[in-house]
């Protein structure tokens, strides 16, 4: 009478990588033998993972009375209880366990009734239930989020719990993401009460009291909608998709500095997230673009000045100087040529996607297309502009503006 849901745990681990499979240092109790143990010795364990009542219990009990008990449970001994008829706490089976003891209180049975247990240790009794619950009744997102952080809690690394689930690392981490909410609000969602995207924007926050506030005391339902509660919780942060900021400086360089990234795990865009020292990343795009103005100083204009954002009314109470483009050089030339031969042919190439009406439309290729004429256009202008020039007199009595655009990308005016 073997416990299927540990051989299926093995034999999915028998097919992970051996890296995987080094992490798994427990056997889970699948070499403890089955006992048969009076049903009054037996409880239900704390470290059961589901905290959802168990459905379909009555037509469980009607089972087991026509059938037997054609499953064992899995149990361990409970902290500070000991003797040869301690109690056993249920960790895997509660259903069972459940349906067995309303057989009890209807007098149909008594706590003689011999139960085939398989007796774990404590510490592999908490992973023994998560996998038993995952993989006979899906649980909820609730119960298996408090799950994976009580394994943590036991010390065990994201990368065995990843791999003892076959699930990817990210998982673990969103799950342990959602452990970290108020469990007052994780019981809301537990019942139904929130939806997994309320949840998860929840979850960008670790005060609890703010979690609870922007829940219970929102004055209007449409102030739970994720996208407010986002917009709450990061109300003085900078979104990092898209900044300027952040596409100059880098995310690394603002981390080595100290700054503080409010990462947002259940959002598929890369290095998603939230600053949370806007000062600190003004100040390292401040300190680069102060590095970048000492060589143009140098050129002998008789200023430099640096923003981190075009201001358009500053700037119009400046006139424009105009260039003078000087001669290329023979090797010069031979560059110049050779990006505008790449920049034409890139461009045939999307004309001739646009011009192909029997090709079926690909977005994937289409964008790749017109990246590639952007960006030798642009890699043509930028040649040319090198070749601007300004007479001595002109630097001498004009200065120059160093700009981030939209992109993040240095324009010098």
């Amino acid at each position: 009478m073997e416990d299927r849901s540990f051989e299926g745990a093995v034999a999915a681990d028998a097919d992970a990588p051996d890296s995987q499979a080094a992490l798994l240092e427990t056997s889970l109790g699948s070499d403890a033998k089955v006992e048969y143990v009076a049903l009054s010795r037996l409880t239900t364990s704390p470290l059961n993972v589901r905290r959802k009542a168990p459905t379909g219990i009555e037509g469980l009990a009607e089972s087991i009375s026509a059938k037997g008990l054609l499953q064992n449970l899995v149990a361990h001994a409970l902290k500070g209880k000991r003797g040869k008829h301690a109690p056993l706490g249920v960790c895997a089976g509660q259903r069972r366990l459940a349906a067995l003891q309303m057989l009890a209180d209807a007098g149909r049975i008594d706590g003689a009734y011999l139960v085939p247990v398989k007796v774990v240790s404590e510490a592999e009794a908490l992973a023994a239930s998560l996998i038993e619950n995952h993989s006979r009744e899906p649980m909820h997102s609730a119960d298996l989020a408090i799950a994976f952080l009580l394994l943590i809690d036991e010390g065990r690394s994201t990368d065995y719990v990843a791999a003892l689930f076959s699930v990817p690392v990210l998982t673990v981490q969103r799950r342990l993401k959602i452990a970290n909410v108020s469990p007052k609000l994780l019981d809301v969602y537990r019942n139904d009460g929130m939806s997994t995207e309320q949840v998860n924007a929840l979850a960008l926050s670790d005060d609890h009291a703010m979690q609870e506030r922007l829940w219970f005391d929102a004055a209007q339902s449409w102030l739970r909608d994720p996208y407010q509660l986002r917009a709450a919780i990061t109300s003085d942060e900078i979104d990092v998709r898209n900044n300027p900021l952040v596409s100059f400086v880098s995310l690394d360089a603002y981390e080595a500095a100290g700054g503080f990234v409010r990462r947002d795990l259940f959002s598929d865009t890369r290095n998603a997230g939230y600053i949370g020292d806007a000062a600190l990343l003004q100040q390292l795009a401040t300190d680069r673009l102060m590095v970048l103005a000492q060589d143009i100083a140098a050129e002998g204009w008789s200023f430099v000045e640096t923003r981190v954002k075009r201001d358009h009314s500053e700037l119009s109470a400046y006139g424009h100087l105009s260039a003078h483009s000087r001669d290329m050089t023979k090797k010069e030339k031979a560059e110049c040529a050779k990006l505008q031969k790449a920049r034409d042919k890139a461009a045939e190439a999307l004309n001739a996607y646009y011009d192909d009406e029997s090709e079926e439309e690909d977005d994937d290729k289409r964008d790749a297309l017109e990246e590639a004429a952007n960006a030798t256009s642009e890699a043509c202008d930028q040649y040319v502009e090198r070749l601007e020039s300004w007479t001595p007199e002109q630097m001498a009595s004009a200065g120059a503006f160093l700009l981030l655009n939209h992109a993040g990308q240095v324009v010098i005016e």
